[in-house]
């Protein structure tokens, strides 16, 4: 019972937190419009275009983040790097069609504003169905080539059938269509909100935290684009704003969390493994099953792994290497580092090796960008961290 109440009072914090953070946003959507908007619509195809590309460049990262952890990523996570490659394609199509938008009396053709509307609904399906879906599976390659068949449809039924559609922006403001789309859209990430309130505590790949936030901050965002008259509104400002910022923690929700998430795990891993080794240690049982879980546990994170001891050779390898390396192991094992270098060539040359450096002056390196040859003679990049640890040097390769 006081284990239960302990949670629903960590739950409530972190929600009054969440909330916060909101608040301080939103304040600040409000403070950057009155600040910019002059300036914003001196110049209204340059910030335009500017925000737009940074949506777009956050989606384009969001699809590379899970395309190339695919098969490690879970269906949602899969859902939401297809769905925001699609996203992104639409928001292009309409920053382009957006520098050539007529609203002459006599030739109108609203395609920005139907892009517009039909990147923020495929945003708000896409999470949507990376929250209620959770038991697809399908071949990364058949998945991209139906994301890429549904844009390419959708695009030649907006292009080719444009005089059928409904209008969506006129020169005296928005269309009752538009306004019920965006609507729709709200409705959808209320939705999203709904599956979600009671994730803010988890944290995995996604930090649902911040996806809470963003989708707080598009709902006002919304409400803007129903509301204003023209581009040259305030309300017109602030809905971009709005939505950079959501763009914003969707990108540290996602993408950032992705990448730092191994190595918070692997931390935390190591934290809690070795106050269990110290333990056994001092009971003087159980060492090695330790050992063996230990090896489990970092054989299932996506790093490859290797522990130099203190005499400078290699003493540990985790599964991962092997495919990173192409090679098996046990090979590696006794090797020191000018021999794993000789094995797996690497382009850049340094003065002293990773690993001597670390021995001899301590500390660790954080994200070096390297290029090794494998043994089946391609060439990969590895981004490279290392650290001083107990007897030896630990080598990090993601």
């Amino acid at each position: 019972m006081v284990r239960y109440q302990s949670r629903i009072e960590d739950q409530e914090n972190s929600i009054k937190a969440v909330m916060l953070q909101y608040v301080a946003a939103f304040i600040l959507s409000f403070v950057l419009a009155f600040l910019f908007h002059d300036n914003w619509t001196k110049h209204l195809d340059f910030y335009h275009t500017i925000l737009e590309l940074t949506c777009v460049f956050i989606g384009f990262s969001l699809f590379l983040t899970v395309w190339y952890n695919y098969e490690r990523n879970p269906i949602s996570n899969r859902i939401l790097g297809l769905g925001y490659m699609a996203v992104a394609v639409f928001d292009v199509l309409h920053t382009i069609y957006h520098l050539k938008l007529n609203l002459s009396e006599h030739l109108y053709f609203d395609l920005s504003t139907r892009y517009w509307i039909i990147g923020r609904l495929a945003q708000a399906l896409t999470l949507v169905l990376s929250l209620y879906i959770c038991n697809t599976k399908t071949d990364k390659r058949v998945a991209l080539l139906k994301t890429a068949l549904i844009i390419s449809g959708i695009s030649y039924v907006v292009v080719k059938y444009h005089d059928s559609l409904p209008v969506l922006l006129t020169a005296q403001g928005v269309t009752p269509a538009k306004v019920f789309l965006e609507y729709v859209v709200i409705a959808l990430y209320l939705l999203c909100l709904y599956k979600i309130k009671n994730k803010v505590n988890d944290k995995s790949s996604i930090t649902y935290k911040y996806i809470f936030i963003s989708l707080l901050m598009n709902i006002p965002s919304e409400i803007c684009f129903t509301l204003y008259s023209s581009v040259q509104s305030i309300t017109w400002t602030m809905g971009h704003i709005m939505k950079i910022i959501s763009y914003f923690f969707l990108f540290k929700g996602v993408f950032i969390s992705s990448v730092t998430y191994p190595y918070e795990k692997l931390e935390a891993d190591h934290k809690e493994l070795d106050l269990t080794y110290k333990e056994l240690e001092a009971a003087n049982k159980k060492v090695t099953r330790l050992s063996e879980t230990l090896n489990d546990i970092l054989d299932e994170m996506p790093l490859g792994l290797l522990k130099y001891d203190e005499e400078g050779k290699v003493e540990y390898v985790s599964k991962e290497v092997e495919q990173i390396f192409a090679c098996r192991r046990d090979h590696l094992y006794g090797l020191t580092e000018e021999d794993f270098l000789r094995m797996f060539h690497r382009a850049e040359k340094d003065e002293k090796t990773l690993v001597q450096r670390i021995m001899e002056d301590g500390g660790d390196t954080q994200n070096i960008l390297r290029s090794y040859r494998t043994l089946n003679r391609k060439y990969v990049k590895l981004l490279i961290s290392a650290k001083k640890v107990r007897n030896g040097v630990l080598v990090c390769f993601n």
